[in-house]
């Protein structure tokens, strides 16, 4: 059987973070999605917002980092993976 994970990288964009994982919370051949933020202002409230919106059996395969420092949008990818 193939496993599927997602990765949503993030810096400062509650907005496109929010658009990005409503379109993948849902799908069920994802068995994992990865959110990984570059040590973003917003973190705290994205992911206060990102737990609201999941039911308890979506919550055990979202993983969430923060980044101690900002590293830049290509090392954020590159750590996410």
């Amino acid at each position: 059987m193939t496993s599927v994970s997602i990765t949503i990288t993030t810096y400062n964009s509650i907005a496109f973070f929010i658009e990005s994982f409503i379109n993948v919370i849902d799908l069920d051949e994802i068995d994992e999605i990865i959110i990984n933020d570059d040590n973003s202002d917003d973190y705290d409230e994205m992911i206060e917002l990102a737990k609201k919106m999941l039911s308890h059996k979506q919550y055990k395969k979202i993983r969430f980092y923060k980044n101690k420092v900002n590293l830049g949008a290509y090392r954020n990818k590159i750590e996410a993976i």
